[in-house]
């Protein structure tokens, strides 16, 4: 048998051995667990793994706590108020108020003076009247905003018509004068053209007429042959 096995009915278990050499390492029982435990490979490294672990707590310093929120480690009954229990319930009892206020035919009217609530149309014909006097108001608005605008309208375009009609006036007048100053010059130059061809022509005639007068007293005939001739042109 292996040295695990062979236990006195009067020794504990290592395991317990063990356990009363954590809590006190100073008796003389945990010194003799000390021993009986060095006996077993596993119980040895365990021994061992305690000792190191005991060492280094010893060897390390306190460290200041940071500062966190300590709420988050554990759960807590609290919960934020969109998460409220009655949340539900208020809101079953907001619809049904307003399902209500729907089948009774309830009104609410909103004044200057403040908030009428009616029921079953009990204020129908209030509510008809003032609907009519404030949309007679309205139209009545509209209709005198609208004459404004088309008065100021009208006089844009009269306005505007006179400019027009001026600049129309002014042009007709220059063209018009334009017009009749080249219907001068054309006038006067077709008279002087004219004069012109006239003199042309007169001298022209008067040219041939001197040239014939020339000619024919040059070439004149006597009187016998100016008779014979005569004679022979009679008788063809």
């Amino acid at each position: 048998m292996s040295k695990n096995t062979d236990i006195e009915p009067d020794e504990a278990p290592l395991d317990t051995q063990f356990s009363e050499w954590l809590m006190d390492k100073s008796s003389g029982t945990a010194r003799r667990n000390r021993s009986d435990l060095k006996q077993d490979d596993v119980w040895e490294k365990r021994v061992q793994v305690a000792e190191k672990i005991e060492h280094y707590a010893d060897i390390t310093s306190d460290e200041p706590v940071p500062n966190w929120d300590r709420s988050t480690s554990f759960e807590t009954d609290r919960k934020p108020w969109w998460q409220w229990q009655g949340l539900p319930a208020m809101s079953f009892v907001f619809s049904l108020f307003a399902v209500s206020l729907v089948f009774l035919n309830a009104e609410v009217v909103v004044k200057d003076q403040g908030i009428t609530v009616s029921f079953a149309g009990s204020n129908q014909a209030a509510m008809t009247k003032n609907v009519e006097a404030l949309l007679e108001q309205k139209l009545q608005n509209f209709a005198n905003e609208q004459q404004v605008v088309l008065a100021n309208y009208a006089a844009d375009i009269n306005g505007k018509q006179q400019e027009s009609n001026i600049q129309l006036a002014s042009y007709i007048m220059g063209v018009s004068r334009k017009e009749r100053k080249e219907d001068m010059n054309d006038f006067i130059k077709y008279i002087n053209d004219q004069r012109q061809d006239d003199q042309l022509h007169q001298q022209l005639t008067f040219k041939r007429f001197a040239e014939t007068m020339l000619y024919q007293g040059a070439s004149a005939p006597s009187a016998k042959d100016n008779v014979t001739t005569a004679n022979w042109i009679t008788e063809e």
